[in-house]
This record gives C-alpha cells, structure tokens and sequence, in this order.
C-alpha cells in the first residue's frame, strides 16, 4: 500500500515547484509590481480576514477606510491591490488618468469584461482602441458639457429636486423618520436622464419605489461583485450553469429595452426637426446632447461611417453615462440631504 505521507509530501513539492516555476515565468511582471506603491500581499490578506471574521459593515467600512487613507497619504498618485494573481492599480491623480488615456487604453480583460454584460458592449469606459476612444469622447465632452448645456442642467436639477422635497415632506407630515433611499434613486436617475437625454419620462411621478432600469443595474453591478468573490464563477461553464446567468441576462435586457426607448424618442425628435430645418433653418440650434448628435450623425450619409456611432455602441455609451452618472448624482444628493437634516 502507497504510504499517504509520502504522497503528500511529492503533492506538496509539486505545487510548490509550479508556483517556483510560474514566479519564474512572470518575474519581471512581479518583480516591477513591488515597485509600485501600496498594500502588500500579507497586509491585504490580514485585513481580508479581519473582514470575515467581524462581518459588521461599519467596523469593515472603517478598516477600509482607513486603509485607503494611509495609503493615499504616502502614494497620492496611485494605489495598487492584488486579486490572487492579479494585480489591479488604481490611478487618482485626474492628469495621470488623462496620460494613461491617451497613449494606452489596454485595460485588464478580466476586471472590465465583467461589466460588458450589463453595458450592453465595452462603452467608452473600457473601449481598449485609442481613435474609436477619442472620438466617442470628442462627440460626448463636446455635446454634453458645453456651457449652455450645464445652465439647462441646473435649472433640471432644481426642478427634480422641488418634486423630490414635496414627496419627502408628505411622508415626513406625522413626524416619523422617513427613508429617502429609493426616493433619492428615482430623483437621481430623474435628474440623469433629463440632463443627457433631454427628455422627460416623469419617472418621481410615475413610479413610486423602483424603476426598471435602476433595479436592473443595480442587479448588474451586484453581480460583478459577486463574481469577484467568487472566483470559480468567473470560469464561464460554471457561471453559465448557475442561475446567476439567467437573471443577469434578464437584468441586461431590461437596461438595453430603456436604452432603446431614449433612442427612439431621440430619433423620432431629430428626424421631425430635420424635416422643419428645410422650411426654417433656425431651427438649427437644437443640438444640445451627444445622443442628437450620434443620431443626426448616423441620418446622413456624407459623414464617413469611421467617424459615426453604431447603433449597438449608442446604446453602451447611454447605459454608462446614465449609471456613472446615476452614482454620483445620487451620492451627492444623499450628501446634501444629509446636511440638510443635520442643520
């Protein structure tokens, strides 16, 4: 009979000879990672089970948060984390991230193709070809955050928020305290939608807790994240047999089925206006969003197609501006919020 220790000792020796091997192959990669600013491996490892063990979200909010400050506080510029074998750097310096940008957009495959699903295609977040990057950001930048488009942004913002303080003042009448979460995301999506779009879905006054879009993206997100701690579902043959892949699939749907919804309404405005602008030619100055203009773009035929957004890379850009923006927005307005209760 073959003696068990034995076998685990040759078990042994050959794992640790493969991952000899493996350092070996990847030295360079390894040796150039140590080099950059940030928590080593033993230190992320420490608080990961520090994390496990106490499993109450304020105290892991407060580990992490002070982690990020001491790490900021000796590398402004940029700090890295290891994901097993991986190694992710995040840039926080805004005039790095524009070098970065602009000389090599090659992100990390695994980390951004998590995302690709509920984007419905790599968006300008993670489009990986400098020129196809460039342009989409030019048409974005250019359409969306001209002066006279941030002054219709404002005069949005102070309307949604009108609408949001009386829902918040009904349910505040009796004196019990109130949570404003879900009103705070349909005001903020609100507030999104109206600013990129420039339509007007009156999404406070037509849904009450959740809309369709706000659920799924959240479910989307989530997602990611599950994944990421769950490394075997990040194996597609797994993650494609568990339920998770179904209702992620439910989830991307219903995102792209409102994406197409602003396209439409988008579409059916700029092909009236285009109409008028032969019997007026005032009416051309209604280009006041980047989705006007990909569309305009896509509507006439002497614009090179290089240069013009597909109909499928419209849709990622409108789901990524619209969550990116949805985030901050909400964030800030919780923010306020808060200050607002506390004064």
């Amino acid at each position: 009979m073959f003696p068990f220790g034995l076998l685990s000792i040759y078990l042994v020796s050959t794992l640790v000879c493969l991952v000899i091997l493996y350092v070996w192959k990847y030295r360079r990669y390894y040796y150039l990672a140590f080099q950059i600013p940030g928590p080593s491996i033993l230190r992320m490892l420490h608080i990961l089970f520090v994390c496990i063990i106490i499993e109450k979200l304020e105290v892991v909010h407060k580990i992490l948060a002070k982690l990020i400050h001491e790490e900021r506080s000796s590398s402004p510029c940029m700090i890295k984390f290891w994901y097993g074998t991986k190694l992710m750097i995040f840039l926080l310096e805004p005039n790095l991230i524009r070098k970065v940008y602009q000389t090599h957009l090659r992100k990390d495959p695994l980390s951004y193709s998590l995302t690709n699903p509920i984007l419905n295609g790599p968006s300008i977040f993670q489009n990986n070809d400098i020129p196809t990057w460039k342009a989409h950001r030019k048409i974005i930048s250019h359409a969306s955050f001209s002066m006279t488009a941030l002054k219709v942004h404002v005069k949005i913002f102070h309307e949604e928020a009108q609408i949001l303080a009386t829902k918040l003042g009904l349910k505040a009448v009796n004196g019990h305290p109130v949570e404003p979460e879900k009103m705070m995301g349909l005001s903020s999506l609100s507030m999104v939608v109206r600013a990129v779009t420039g339509l007007d879905f009156k999404i406070q006054q037509n849904f009450h807790d959740q809309h369709p879009f706000l659920s799924a993206g959240t479910y989307g997100l989530e997602m990611v994240g599950t994944r990421i701690a769950n490394p075997w579902l990040l194996i597609p043959a797994i993650f494609n047999l568990s339920g998770y892949k179904k209702r992620e699939e439910a989830a991307c749907k219903q995102v792209r089925v409102f994406a197409e919804e602003i396209i439409g309404k988008i579409k059916a405005k700029v092909s009236e206006q285009m109409k008028n602008f032969l019997e007026d030619s005032k009416t051309n100055n209604f280009l006041c969003n980047y989705i006007e203009v990909s569309i305009r773009d896509q509507l006439n035929p002497t614009i090179p197609r290089r240069h013009v957004m597909t109909h499928d890379e419209l849709v990622s850009e409108i789901i990524a501006i619209l969550a990116a923006g949805m985030d901050t927005t909400k964030s800030t307005n919780t923010i306020i919020l808060i200050m607002l209760a506390l004064h």
